[in-house]
């Protein structure tokens, strides 16, 4: 068996140093190279040139190959230096020594590919005969890691891609059934499955595809390198790989691990809804890890009806419905797991699904990516009974398609850590009345079309989630980026959420529909909102709101006094009018008309959308227009006015009854700073041409309004 010497146990002192070589022949052990039986090297009677390999068996990538006796030729030593050769065997039983270089401190050669290290030879300066102290064992023995080991190609699968190896892969896993469990090995290869075999119990037409045994591990070469692929030309539905006794509470610790199964699609047609790569049913403890499984006709991995059941590290895509389906299953996970779907999925798609009775069931740590606006991440689909309780979603990424996760029947979610990216329907959906007690936390909405979540269940808490540039781009929807939706929306807590709209988020922040109530809705950061949307829109009765920091539209009057007023009749003011004209600096004379002249400070919390209004009311009874004209300048407190302001001019037909009031846009969205002073003049403009009023219009009432983050 293989050995390294110690130094005092070494021929040669080069014998005694670990190799790198030495590494790799043992870790490709793990990939099922090495020695079954036999294979010993050692030197000949009369020591010449030669070793002699016993007769034995290798397993070369899980492959057994059978080796005969026979004797290998070691080449002409160096005459300066020492080198190792290594005696091999390949896929073909042929047996060959490799050369090493010669040098002062000699390292062994590469080990060629598909080959097996039986020993390493020593060869010193100037030699002419290989004794047995020169010979070092390198045999790494697999036979006592692999008791219970079965190896597919033992029992006449081929993994030849044309050959459908399905009796054989069913012998090899009989046998290890039988035998109460073991590992039944798939070498590289494409493995085809064109019949029924096995124990298909729960299903009423037999389907092409193979059973495993209770405490067994199907192991392959990695994805790619080993495929169990269904034979083109079928046309019933099928089940690849399903456990034995599928239809009672027997099978456990059954184990698919390191390979593709592709469900061919392409190649084949289906009359039923049946079909999945694997799917173990009524099972206890079982895993697929490293599993990838594709382009089925229905389902991709499945467990069904069973507990304590996980998929991990696995990836299914291009199935035409589900890629994973836990179903009935209870205290059974997705880890680690990615999905994407076809773009020609119908509206039943879904990457994860958590179905009828599951319990205790989630997807942690997931990725899914649907590259059309169809289908949904994770569908939580209660049936029967209590539905589906206490499902798991976290820190898992939804990218695209029509939804997120939908829930459906589903009680006591819990929904934490996601993120949804540019989803065309709601990120989460909880589409009925009937799924109450969710909480959803520390999720982040980034780009989704509608918002974070839709909620028509009761009792849920929606707290610390983070939406990021979503919102609709119709103005007739007004959805709200977190919806209470209908009479089943009752006693939800909607708390420490920031939410920020799209560009064309035409949306509320959080909205109640008619019907929710008893809502409570707190400490809430929303803005970016477009302007004439509610930061929080209330329909119940008894709903409130309390302490939200959101784009609300804050309304400030400012009052003329008489004193900042001059109602004088005159042809003009000298000043308004000239466009750069300074505020500080202005004069009016004796002809000027109607003036105020103020400031206010625009509070650090301004977002946006800085308007001005005015009311005024005319002397007299007459006809024509009114020019007024607004000067305006944001300034830093304390700062310099400065030599120019921007003006903003209007021109209004004047009321034909006296004193009547009249109200008036002046200007909207103006240019201004957060936290500066805006200084402002606000005059009629008499001596323009337009101001065709020959009366005196009364000042009235000045008003701004804005945008702010407001408590």
């Amino acid at each position: 068996m293989f050995k390294i010497p110690n130094y005092s146990d070494a021929a040669f002192p080069d014998q005694a140093e670990p190799d790198s070589v030495d590494f790799d022949a043992l870790t490709a052990g793990f990939a099922v190279y090495g020695v079954k039986t036999g294979c010993a090297v050692s030197a000949q009677g009369t020591p010449d040139m030669t070793v002699a390999v016993a007769v034995g068996t290798v397993y070369v990538g899980g492959r057994p190959i059978a080796v005969t006796a026979g004797n290998v030729t070691i080449t002409t030593a160096d005459p300066t230096n020492a080198r190792f050769d290594l005696i091999t065997v390949d896929v073909n039983g042929s047996k060959a020594a490799v050369a090493g270089s010669a040098a002062s401190n000699p390292v062994f050669p590469a080990i060629p590919a598909a080959r097996v290290v039986l020993a390493a030879v020593y060869l010193p300066a100037g030699d002419t005969a290989i004794n047995s102290n020169q010979i070092i064992d390198k045999r790494v023995l697999l036979n006592p890691f692999t008791s219970g080991w079965y190896n597919v190609r033992d029992y006449g699968a081929t993994g030849d891609g044309t050959t459908d190896d399905a009796t054989a892969m069913q012998a090899c896993l009989t046998a290890c059934r039988l035998a109460g469990g073991g590992t039944v090995y798939y070498p590289p290869g494409t493995y085809l499955i064109g019949s029924q075999q096995g124990n298909q119990q729960y299903v009423s037409i037999p389907r092409p595809g193979v059973s495993i045994g209770t405490k067994t591990k199907v192991l392959g070469a990695g994805p790619g390198n080993t495929i169990i692929k269904l034979k083109g030309g079928l046309a019933s539905g099928f089940e690849m790989i399903m456990n034995w006794n599928n239809d009672s509470d027997v099978d456990r610790d059954i184990i698919v691990q390191d390979l593709s199964v592709d469900g061919n699609k392409a190649g084949v047609t289906h009359s039923d809804e049946y079909g999945a790569a694997v799917a173990l049913r009524k099972t206890k403890q079982c895993k697929y890890i490293n599993v990838h499984a594709h382009d089925t006709w229905v389902r991709g991995l499945v467990f069904e009806a069973g507990s304590y059941n996980s998929m991990r590290g696995c990836c299914s895509y291009d199935n035409r419905e589900f890629s994973f389906i836990l179903s009935n299953e209870g205290l059974s996970y997705y880890v680690d797991c990615i999905g994407w779907g076809e773009p020609s999925a119908g509206a039943n798609f879904s990457i994860f699904e958590i179905a009828y009775q599951a319990a205790r069931c989630g997807a942690v740590a997931c990725r899914s990516f649907l590259p059309a606006l169809v289908g949904r991440h994770v569908h939580l689909k209660g049936s029967g009974g209590s539905g589906v309780t206490d499902a798991l979603v976290e820190a898992c990424i939804f990218q695209g398609g029509e939804s997120g996760i939908l829930v459906e029947y589903a009680s006591r979610p819990v929904i934490v850590g996601n993120e949804f990216i540019a989803t065309a329907g709601w990120p989460i959906d909880v589409a009925d009345a009937v799924s109450p007690g969710g909480l959803v936390e520390g999720n982040t909405a980034v780009s989704c079309w509608p918002g974070l979540i839709r909620n028509q269940s009761a009792d849920w808490n929606i707290g610390g989630n983070r939406i990021d540039g979503c919102g609709i781009d119709n103005e007739s929807y007004r959805l709200g980026l977190i919806r209470l939706q209908g009479s089943g929306a009752l006693r939800t807590l909607v708390h420490n959420n920031t939410i920020r709209g799209g560009v064309q988020g035409y949306s509320d922040g959080v909205k109640e529909t008619t019907g929710a109530d008893y809502n409570r809705i707190e400490h809430n950061d929303i803005y970016g909102l477009q302007a004439g949307y509610s930061a929080v829109t209330l329909l119940g009765a008894n709903s409130t709101k309390h302490r939200n920091r959101g784009s609300e539209l804050v309304t400030r009057r400012i009052q003329v006094r008489a004193e900042d007023l001059k109602a004088m009749a005159g042809a003009a003011s000298s000043a308004i009018g000239s466009g750069v004209s300074a505020i500080a600096t202005r004069a009016y004379g004796a002809s000027a008309l109607e003036e105020a002249n103020l400031e206010f400070l625009l509070p650090s919390t301004y977002v946006q959308n800085l308007n001005c209004y005015i009311e005024w009311a005319p002397v007299d009874a007459g006809t024509g227009n009114v020019r007024w004209a607004l000067d305006y300048k944001s300034i830093a407190i304390g700062g310099d006015v400065g030599a120019t302001s921007t003006e903003v001019p209007l021109d209004v037909a004047a009321p034909a009854v006296a004193s009547a009031r009249t109200r008036t846009t002046l200007a909207t969205a103006l240019t201004v700073t957060a936290g500066q002073l805006v200084k402002f003049a606000i005059a009629r403009y008499g001596a323009h041409a337009n101001d065709t009023y020959a009366g005196i219009a009364h000042l009235l009432m000045v008003e701004f309004t804005w945008e702010e983050l407001e408590d």
